[in-house]
């Protein structure tokens, strides 16, 4: 249903495709409907041409990076537009994705730019190689009328308690006082499928009345059957959730290759296109 092998990619409409390699994973439909998953001729209204185009218009538009928030500062945060948050295990690719979604590209942050300018009103998710290192939450407003947020990553091991209770601190203080916060994506590394850890933070955003997207990451690295297996588990827990807070659609995604990223981010305009009124 979601991939199968081709020899070589191909650019086509609703699909933001590098080259790959021979025999690599290449989504066939990187989404499926929840209230159907076998029908494959349903297209959702986010996927429409008008949709498109307002979308394609929407990311087009600069880029108003914010200062990065620690708990001791989640007062301090304004703005209007409709915030999506993304929030996701240590290392699960979420900076990487949300750069391939800003900037099409992976990592557009300059190489040797220190520490602090990073955290200065930055345009880009810093990229670490260090699990668990980034404890901030980033925001990044589009045109107005959408803003991106970048919650610390989770359930790296090594992290030690304190790290561990500033993030419950500031991601259920966030969540707690968000009032802007439309929908939460849960990133999960589609390899190794949904960890205790994912559903701990599903079940935190029920109980926040939080709406829930899930989207797979890093299907470029998975066989076929891994990713079905992973997507199967993925639609059996989330028929056992409250339907009303679960957004009915669930992506698979490469932030490096950039599969399925258009469609995650016509998605995403949907959001902003209810906000604006078009």
């Amino acid at each position: 249903l979601l991939i199968g092998h081709r020899v070589s990619s191909a650019t086509s409409h609703g699909s933001l495709v590098a080259s790959v390699s021979r025999m690599r994973p290449l989504l066939a439909r990187p989404w499926i409907h929840l209230n159907n998953v076998t029908d494959l001729h349903h297209v959702p209204s986010w996927l429409q041409r008008e949709h498109l185009g307002f979308t394609d218009k929407l990311f087009r538009k600069g880029i108003h990076g914010h200062p990065v928030l620690v708990a001791d500062t989640l007062h301090t945060m304004k703005g209007d537009s409709p915030q999506i948050a993304f929030a996701g295990r240590s290392n699960v690719g979420k900076s990487t994705l949300l750069n391939m979604l800003l900037h099409g590209k992976p990592n557009p942050v300059p190489v040797g730019l220190s520490e602090r300018k990073k955290l200065d009103s930055p345009l880009a998710a810093p990229v670490s190689h260090k699990p668990g290192r980034t404890r901030h939450l980033f925001r990044f407003e589009i045109g107005s009328r959408l803003t991106l947020v970048d919650l610390p990553g989770y359930g790296f091991a090594a992290t030690s308690k304190n790290v561990k209770d500033g993030w419950t601190n500031l991601v259920d203080g966030y969540l707690t006082n968000a009032d802007s916060l439309n929908r939460v994506i849960s990133l999960v590394d589609a390899r190794v499928g949904v960890k205790e850890s994912d559903e701990q933070l599903w079940e935190l955003l029920q109980n926040r009345n939080r709406q829930l997207m899930v989207v797979l990451t890093k299907v470029d690295q998975c066989r076929p059957e891994v990713l079905n297996r992973a997507m199967a588990h993925v639609v059996s827990l989330l028929e056992r959730m409250e339907p009303t807070l679960i957004w009915p659609y669930v992506h698979a995604v490469s932030g490096l290759r950039g599969h399925g990223v258009l469609e995650l981010r016509a998605s995403l305009g949907a959001v902003a296109a209810d906000y604006s009124g078009r």
